[in-house]
């Protein structure tokens, strides 16, 4: 973040950002503040785009003339050119960086040449637990403030070299910190949550944040049917109307409904559903190089999918969550419903009104 006080005397509080990165690599939404993009639109930008034009035209005299006098003087002013072209582009970055309160990137980015010579009020760090603290220094470098924002209870970061993981790679800045009994002392722990009923987060909070954690009172007691019972129609006394939503998949055969029958049942005051397909002959398969899919259990999420859509509920709002990337591959070729499958760290930092998790499989020691 920079001192830059532009919004404040207009009274606009919105920020001016700038997202340094490739622009093919940056969502949609984002990329109208991409460097690119606000440089294609700045006025000086044209001025350079006629500069370029003429030395198109210097090149083009260089290629076809034959008079050594007249090429020399053409070479001469297209390397006059070329530095004012480097000159104003660079003038043109600048005033765009030196305008705006924020500047994003990712730890790796803020090495990025056009920063290079700056340094910032503030440098935060966003998911700071899944980013490697050799990453974390070359942003921190920018500023003497820094916020690492996180959580060392969640997904770490990834380190694929075993060896290097043993050598304590994948142990986060973040996390030193917190368990440094004299560091741990500079960390907030935000004790509200907003995303869940509380039924939902109450086992996170005693098993890993020793009771703590609390829920929001929007959120805390909400439900499904809060946010979308006004508008189904497949609800009897709370208890949605199935037949339908799983026809499709009784008929491949994969699924028998009979063991399901009560598991399968939401209320409209559910909001935690455990399905325990222990005995029903739904083992896992191995695939790939050590993943793992389970085909049965597919079949359950897809009856699971369209019975929530038929209570209602878009396939937008709807996210599958599995730890195998070989599920998540068959459940992308199974499953012609418009729902989010991820794994678990590929989702990690989105929200969804459901989220429905496959473990694919378990046993005794994990």
């Amino acid at each position: 973040s920079k001192s830059d006080d532009n919004n404040s005397s207009s009274g606009d509080l919105t920020p001016k950002i700038v997202r340094l990165g490739h622009p093919a690599r940056i969502g949609k939404d984002a990329q109208q503040f991409c460097l690119e993009a606000l440089v294609s639109r700045d006025d000086g930008t044209a001025i350079v785009n006629d500069v370029k034009k003429e030395m198109d035209e210097l090149r083009q005299t260089v290629a076809k003339t034959k008079q050594s006098s007249v090429r020399r003087a053409a070479r001469a002013d297209l390397r006059r050119l070329k530095k004012e072209v480097r000159s104003r582009e660079d003038k043109v970055v600048t005033e765009i960086l030196n305008n705006r309160n924020a500047v994003l990137t990712t730890c790796v980015g803020a090495a990025s040449r056009v920063i290079r010579d700056m340094n910032f009020d503030r440098v935060i760090v966003d998911e700071a637990c899944a980013s490697l603290e050799a990453a974390c220094w070359i942003a921190i470098s920018k500023s003497k403030k820094v916020v690492l924002a996180g959580d060392h209870k969640q997904l770490s970061a990834v380190v694929k070299c075993k060896e290097a993981d043993n050598q304590g790679l994948g142990k986060t800045l973040f996390e030193r910190i917190m368990r440094n009994p004299d560091l741990k002392k500079c960390g907030i722990m935000l004790d509200i949550q907003y995303r869940m009923n509380q039924v939902i987060s109450e086992w996170a909070s005693k098993q890993m944040y020793h009771g703590k954690l609390k829920s929001a009172e929007g959120n805390s007691n909400h439900t499904l049917h809060d946010l979308f019972g006004k508008n189904t129609s497949n609800i009897d006394d709370g208890i949605i109307d199935k037949e339908d939503a799983d026809n499709d998949c009784q008929e491949k055969g994969e699924v028998s409904n009979e063991n399901f029958d009560d598991d399968m049942d939401i209320t409209s005051t559910d909001v935690l559903v455990l399905i325990d397909t222990a005995g029903c002959g739904m083992e896992e398969e191995r695939v790939g190089e050590g993943s793992h899919r389970n085909i049965q259990e597919v079949s359950i999420v897809e009856m699971k999918i369209k019975e929530l859509i038929s209570y209602g509920i878009k396939a937008s709002d709807i996210g599958v969550i599995t730890p195998y990337r070989g599920q998540l591959q068959y459940l992308k070729e199974t499953i012609n419903i418009p729902v989010d499958f991820n794994t678990v760290d590929g989702f990690q930092g989105i929200e969804r009104e459901v989220i429905i998790v496959t473990m694919v499989r378990s046993n005794d020691k994990r």
